[in-house]
């Protein structure tokens, strides 16, 4: 979720990792409320408090990141549609 306790941990894991020389490029931000065509005021409300976790996340990665949209079903076939693959890519 992109919201700031979840950001700065994954900015320190990240520096952690290459501290130990593992090095990452890209960033997964997932449940994003932003990117649904939600209707409900509170929802919409934590959808535009997302956006500058976003920035950061952008910012952070030098552009290297996906972000996913909340997904009510976030089990993998939903995932795979969203992506446009299938199981069979694996």
């Amino acid at each position: 979720m992109p919201e700031a306790t979840r950001v700065f941990e994954a900015q320190r894991l990240g520096d952690d990792l290459n501290r130990a020389g593992i090095n990452n490029k890209w960033w997964v931000v997932n449940q994003c409320l932003s990117l649904t065509n939600t209707k409900n005021s509170m929802l919409i409300a934590r959808a535009d408090a997302e956006k500058q976790w976003l920035e950061k996340v952008k910012q952070i990665s030098a552009d290297n990141f996906v972000a996913i949209p909340w997904f009510q079903d976030a089990s993998i076939e939903n995932l795979m549609d969203f992506s446009g693959g299938s199981k069979s890519d694996e």
